[in-house]
């Protein structure tokens, strides 16, 4: 029995033997086919390299325009979205009070000024006959004054009365020239009671001296008469002199004084005048109007809002990955919202170097102005824009789609698909450089010439998607 089991196993195991000698018959799979989706001929080209960001167009500048004096609007003379220039009138208030004390400043100057010149101007031939006949009459009514009033006195005395008037009627002239030369003056105002305070003084001498003629007609001696006569002749004598020599230093000095007064009051008044005028400080629009004809101002808003569209620039905010990139003067191209056809472009002009972060991502973003450049495109204020700005502009480099490029998940490795001339495709690896939304630049692995293809039933991770 034991030896019939070894008979059987030798022959079963022959059998195995047998049946793994002979040939097994495999139905062979056919080879997947592959089909190219798209091909790409490598060549030489220009690569702009940009850093993208978003941010909204903003003027010059914005000023807020405030009246400095209250009073009620009296006219607007401009309406939101005027055109303006430096210096326009845009709005002006109710200044009658304002006025009045100008036209007083500028006569209380003119009068200054009338002292003045009378003062340093050399005397006149008459002035000084006036005042030696003020001396002689006053030396001849010391002997009247003590032996008592002659015919002579008398006639003396009428003289004076005489020079009064001729003082009286000089002083009315210098008025009526005043006035023929001021019209405005006319009308009441403070100053133009300065004006008559002279002619009114020097019709007081005139009654004085008229007076002084009945005195002397009753005078007798004594030593009352004597005194007042001795009297009279020294200011006589004084004023003479006063004439003759000119005015002294403190003289001088103090008409200088009360002249610059008198022009700074006129200028204080200019100034408060122009307060109530609301004026353009710079070529702009009048973006807002915060005023009614007839009110007043109100204290909290302004009153209006002038921008100057000389020129526009956008803030963007950079992420902290990109703004390595970004430097001062480069090229920045806009997309804007609401003009999708324009061609706007613009430069840096700022860089911040601090960074601004927003506390619900916590982005760390910093802040680059960009100055736009002039442009017939409807450009408006608040406008949305995407900006690209080119970091870098490459020439004559070997570039590739980006579709074209497969990026192992491991190695981070670049490849792309070749076809040779045997219509064979194969993978190879590249080496990338700079590269933006569309192709990346080749730096080794490739020659210009070379065909790469994409195949459609490739398993593969596309630049820009390798996880």
């Amino acid at each position: 029995m034991e030896k019939i089991l070894q008979h059987v196993s030798i022959v079963g195991m022959l059998v195995v033997c047998v049946v793994f000698m002979l040939p097994v018959a495999v139905k062979a799979q056919p080879p997947v086919p592959v089909t190219i989706e798209e091909e790409y001929s490598v060549q030489l080209s220009d690569l702009t390299v940009t850093v993208s960001a978003t941010g909204t167009i903003q003027p010059k500048r914005t000023v807020d325009l405030f009246f400095s004096t209250s009073a009620t609007v009296q006219e607007i003379l401009v309406d939101e979205g005027d055109v303006v220039r430096d210096g326009d009138t845009l709005a002006i208030l109710d200044a009658e009070t304002l006025e009045a004390s100008l036209r007083e400043a500028e006569i209380a100057l003119q009068l200054q000024r009338l002292a003045f010149d009378a003062l340093v101007a050399p005397p006149r031939a008459e002035d000084v006959l006036a005042a030696e006949a003020a001396v002689i009459a006053a030396e001849a009514q010391i002997p009247a004054a003590r032996t008592g009033a002659s015919q002579t006195d008398i006639e003396i005395a009428q003289l004076q009365a005489e020079i009064a008037r001729n003082q009286l009627w000089q002083t009315q002239l210098n008025r009526d020239k005043l006035l023929d030369l001021n019209p405005e003056f006319r009308g009441g105002y403070s100053n133009q009671l300065s004006v008559e305070s002279s002619v009114l003084q020097a019709s007081y001498g005139v009654a004085i001296a008229d007076a002084a003629i009945e005195t002397t007609r009753r005078t007798g001696g004594g030593p009352g008469p004597i005194a007042a006569a001795e009297s009279a002749l020294i200011q006589a004598q004084v004023s003479l002199d006063r004439l003759l020599r000119g005015p002294d230093d403190v003289q001088l000095l103090q008409l200088e004084i009360q002249l610059d007064q008198a022009e700074a009051a006129l200028e204080s008044a200019r100034v408060a005048l122009d307060r109530a005028k609301l004026v353009a400080p710079f070529n702009g629009v009048v973006a807002e109007m915060n005023l009614e004809v007839g009110e007043l101002p109100a204290q909290t808003s302004p009153a209006v809002v002038l921008l100057d569209a000389s020129a526009y620039y956008v803030d963007l905010l950079v992420d902290e990955n990109d703004v390595v990139k970004i430097q001062l003067g480069q090229t920045v191209s806009f997309r804007v919202d609401a003009l999708p056809e324009a061609s706007i472009t613009g430069s840096i002009e700022r860089l911040l170097i601090t960074p601004t972060a927003s506390t619900n991502s916590e982005v760390v973003t910093y802040q680059a102005r960009v100055r736009l450049n002039p442009s017939t495109e409807p450009i408006r204020v608040g406008m949305s824009t995407t900006a690209n700005i080119t970091t870098k502009d490459l020439q004559d480099i070997i570039v590739v789609p980006n579709r074209f490029i497969r990026i192992d998940r491991q190695t981070r490795q670049a490849f792309v698909t070749i076809q040779n001339s045997s219509a064979q495709t194969e993978e190879i690896a590249v080496e990338l450089g700079e590269r933006n939304n569309e192709v990346s630049q080749i730096v080794g692995g490739l020659e210009p010439g070379q065909r790469i293809v994409r195949l459609q039933n490739a398993s593969e991770v596309l630049f820009g998607n390798p996880n």
